[in-house]
C-alpha cells in the first residue's frame, strides 16, 4: 500500500514580525499544507542579536488561528525547559490545536545560547541522557495520573 506524501513548511520566525508569521500560518493552513514548523532556538542562529520568536509560544499562537495544519518544532532540546512544566505547556497547546501538536526532539548543539541563558550544556552523551529523561517525564505525565521521577538531570515529585 502506498503511503501518502505529506508536505510541511517552516514558519517565518527569525527577523520577522508576528503579522508576517500569522499571515504565513493562515495561508499555509488554507493552502493545504500538512504541517508547519519552527526551530527551537533562543538565538537567531548564528548570532544572538538576530531577533527570533520563542518556538512554543509562537506555536501556541498559531494553534489558535489555524484549523488543520499540524504544529511542531525542529527540534526541541533538553535544558531549555523544565520537563514537568513543559508537559503542561505542550498539553495546553495540544488542547488549543485540537490534537495537532507534534513534538520534535533533539539534543541541542548551539552551546552559546545555552550558556547565555544560564542553561547547562554538558557533553553530547549527557544531553542525550537528559533527552531520555525528558521523554520519560513527558510520557509519564501525559499517561499516568501522577508522576514521580528522579533522574540525573531532572526531577518531578507527585506531579499531575
Amino acid at each position: 500500500m502506498a503511503r501518502r506524501v505529506r508536505f510541511g513548511v517552516t514558519l517565518p520566525q527569525i527577523k520577522r514580525s508576528w503579522e508576517q508569521a500569522r499571515a504565513a500560518a493562515t495561508a499555509f493552513d488554507r493552502l493545504g499544507f500538512d504541517s508547519v514548523w519552527v526551530c527551537d532556538h533562543l538565538y537567531g542562529v548564528p548570532m544572538p542579536t538576530i531577533p527570533i520568536f520563542e518556538a512554543w509560544t509562537q506555536l501556541a499562537a498559531v494553534a489558535a488561528i489555524t484549523d488543520r495544519v499540524e504544529l511542531g518544532t525542529l527540534v526541541s532540546p533538553p535544558f531549555f525547559r523544565n520537563p514537568g512544566v513543559w508537559a503542561k505547556q505542550l498539553a495546553t497547546i495540544d488542547h488549543i490545536s485540537n490534537g495537532r501538536t507534534v513534538l520534535g526532539l533533539g539534543g541541542g548543539w548551539f552551546d552559546a545560547e545555552f550558556t547565555a541563558f544560564g542553561l547547562p550544556f554538558p557533553s553530547t552523551r549527557e544531553r542525550l541522557r537528559a533527552l531520555e529523561e525528558t521523554i520519560l517525564i513527558l510520557k509519564s505525565l501525559w499517561t499516568n495520573e501522577k508522576t514521580t521521577f528522579a533522574g540525573t538531570h531532572f526531577r518531578v515529585t507527585d506531579a499531575y
